[in-house]
């Protein structure tokens, strides 16, 4: 009997979309209870239902090329399957790089929710949304039209070719966008720690805060493994490339980053049914009820602004900055919980901070 490991590939493939879908469930029905569903949230559906056609076009692919068997076993594919095969290949190019934009998209948004009105900061996430909306919707473009006429990206592979097509190089077309996914990966991940790096937190805190806002890291090594894999192909050092979960690995990368932009959702969910075990750190209330406000980036303290003056209760609201040749600015940066013990936040903590300018 031919060993193959193919059951286990779609398998991948099957699973991982399975858990970015539970993920996503999690996040929107947490984000509804709390009645905090925004922009961020709707980048991550849309995010999603690539993902989910990514899975399928993949799932088709794997079987059509005899993915997870090794190469000396493989047979020769007859021009019916490789023609639907190479458009199958195709389709995954053009899926694939919108998820992660998306996903970081709703990064970007969820950063900017946060309130942090230092410049430096508020600039970085400007810039580096545009660029990361910039490189989705190049890629996207890009995508399909690798061959002029498009046709002729799967057609090449037809005893007579069609005649004045074109193609670009298809090996740098592929390192260059795989390796732009691990740098945007990298700048997304350190805003947040930079975010976290001024504030007076005490060290379980900031460690709490900063995993939370950095569980991405996964994605940037798997990122780094998908690179490898593609390295590896187009110079032909992997010998074996068929066998194993290489060419499942873009399908578990794209999965990977919306689970984790969904995990602190995750946690809310569970402490809807599990209190005692997911509570907030803190475990106390008399820090004041804290939650997002509906304006688009703004946070507000509920339980202070009716007792405070107008003026105190700016103060109270975030990174004001309204003085930027201030030392230092009074600053509550708030990831915090609602009043109602199911309606806490994805990170159930409170952090009051000093950020100094």
């Amino acid at each position: 009997m031919v060993e193959n490991m193919q059951a286990q590939v779609l398998a991948a493939v099957v699973v991982f979309p399975i858990l970015g879908t539970v993920s996503l469930a999690a996040r929107v029905a947490t984000r509804l209870w709390m009645k905090q569903f925004y922009w961020d949230d709707t980048l991550c559906i849309i995010g999603w239902a690539f993902a989910v056609s990514y899975a399928v076009v993949e799932y088709t692919w794997i079987k059509m090329n005899w993915f997870g068997y090794h190469l000396v076993d493989i047979p020769k594919l007859s021009l019916e399957e490789t023609i639907p095969a190479t458009r199958d290949s195709l389709a995954q190019q053009v899926l694939y790089n919108p998820v992660l934009g998306l996903v970081k998209a709703s990064m970007v948004v969820f950063y900017l929710r946060l309130g942090d009105q230092r410049r430096a900061i508020k600039w970085a996430l400007y810039i580096f949304g545009a660029i990361n909306i910039g490189h989705m919707v190049s890629v996207f473009i890009a995508a399909p039209f690798q061959c002029i006429p498009v046709s002729a990206y799967w057609n090449r592979y037809r005893p007579v070719p069609p005649d004045d097509f074109q193609c670009i190089d298809e090996k740098a077309f592929s390192l260059i966008t795989a390796g732009l996914a691990i740098l945007t990966d990298v700048v997304v991940l350190l805003i947040p720690m930079a975010m976290l790096w001024n504030l007076q937190l005490n060290l379980r805190k900031k460690v709490v805060v900063g995993i939370a806002l950095s569980l991405g890291w996964v994605v940037t090594i798997i990122s780094a493994i998908r690179f490898k894999v593609f390295y590896d192909f187009w110079m032909g050092l992997d010998n074996d490339g068929t066998y194993g979960y290489n060419q499942a690995i873009s399908g578990i990368e794209i999965n990977v980053a919306l689970i984790t932009c969904c995990a602190p959702a995750l946690k809310a969910m569970m402490t809807l049914f599990m209190p005692r075990f997911f509570g907030t750190i803190n475990g106390s209330r008399r820090h004041g009820e804290v939650s997002y406000s509906r304006e688009p980036y703004a946070m507000q303290d509920r339980s202070h602004s009716k007792s405070k003056p107008q003026s105190q209760r700016e103060n109270m609201s975030g990174l004001h900055g309204r003085d930027d040749d201030a030392k230092s600015q009074e600053a509550i940066v708030k990831i915090g919980r609602r009043s109602d013990r199911c309606h806490q936040d994805e990170y159930g903590i409170s952090l009051h901070a000093v950020v100094r300018s």
